[in-house]
């Protein structure tokens, strides 16, 4: 038996949310799509009815997608958060990021991205816009690394790099001519060092201290 999947789409343009539901009900499958308008909505939603994914935008009337974000973080852990926005700067991306969206895809993708990042998120991984993952590592030169970050060494702060893009552990043995396994071993030294347990945390850790 195959399981379904329940979707909520959050977004106050409703031309936008139709659409959007149209293309996921008819290309994702066993898929149960529904709309809400404002933030309030989205957690009155989430008390009636088991939800797998949330598509947040981020500028919604009253409660905006951040505050929605945190709120279902802490109260519907279960529940997979993919911000869909047209924001696309360092500091909005990374607000809803802490607030614990998965995943951030731009309303300028198209619908292949918009499957692909909705797939990533709905099995737990992580999902970036390419366009955004430039602006996410840009460095400030004013912020000095701390003494977690001092002690990486240069292989394993390029790894992250990788990581933070979305790469597989196979992905970033091709492309480094290491193997997979050298991979794992250099990213379990990497969680030791910063003090994280997930790619999540990391991701946040590597946004927190400009991490490039």
């Amino acid at each position: 038996m195959h399981k379904s999947i329940q979707i909520l789409i959050a977004d106050d343009h409703r031309l936008f949310a139709d659409g959007l539901k149209f293309i996921l009900s008819f290309s994702v499958e066993y898929a149960s799509v529904d709309t809400v308008e404002d933030g309030e909505a989205v957690l009155q939603y989430l008390q009636q009815k088991a939800t797998d994914v949330v598509l947040l935008d981020i500028h919604l009337p009253g409660m905006s997608g951040i505050d929605v974000a945190r709120h279902i973080r802490q109260h519907h852990p279960q529940v997979r958060i993919l911000a869909v926005s047209m924001a696309e700067d360092r500091e909005t991306v990374q607000a809803m990021i802490e607030a614990g969206a998965q995943g951030y895809c731009l309303k300028t993708a198209g619908q292949a991205e918009l499957l692909r990042a909705l797939d990533k998120v709905s099995k737990n991984e992580l999902y970036f816009s390419p366009e955004i993952v430039p602006i996410l590592l840009q460095q400030r030169p004013s912020e000095k690394l701390n003494a977690f970050i001092e002690k990486l060494t240069a292989r394993e702060i390029e790894l992250i790099k990788w990581l933070i893009q979305g790469h597989s552990a196979a992905e970033i043995a091709k492309k480094l001519f290491i193997s997979p396994y050298t991979v794992e071993t250099h990213r379990k030294n990497i969680y030791a060092k910063l003090n994280v347990h997930s790619l999540s945390e990391l991701i946040t850790f590597a946004l927190q201290h400009n991490l490039a």
